[in-house]
């Protein structure tokens, strides 16, 4: 179930910070899936690695996700962290702030912090 909460310019703030390292993404997708978002880690053979058994047949880019919708190892972890991100400005918007990335740590932001 989608969270109702809306947020002000006193939310402003981090939410993650890079010491979460090659699990950042997974909590910003998290983050913006608890607020309603659909964000699946979904590469296709096409892009990514294909798995049979304990066997690895590398197919295209190579991906390297774990198969149960972690994005440790995803080649492509930042654009979903960046739909999750998109998502939350568009849903989520804050008059003088914005949803993202500064300095490796994830959140709220005032439009001055850049």
């Amino acid at each position: 179930m989608a969270k109702t909460q809306t947020y002000t310019p006193s939310d402003v703030g981090c939410y993650a910070d890079g010491s979460r390292g090659i699990y950042l993404t997974d909590f910003v997708v998290e983050f913006a899936n608890d607020h309603g978002a659909s964000i699946t880690h979904n590469c296709d053979d096409k892009v990514c690695e294909g798995r049979k058994g304990d066997e690895v047949e590398p197919i295209g880019i190579l991906c390297h996700h774990d198969g149960i919708g972690s994005f440790l190892y995803c080649t492509f972890d930042s654009e979903y962290g960046d739909e999750a991100t998109n998502y939350m400005n568009e849903h989520y918007p804050v008059q003088g702030c914005y949803w993202g990335f500064i300095d490796g740590d994830w959140g709220l932001w005032a439009d001055s912090d850049d």
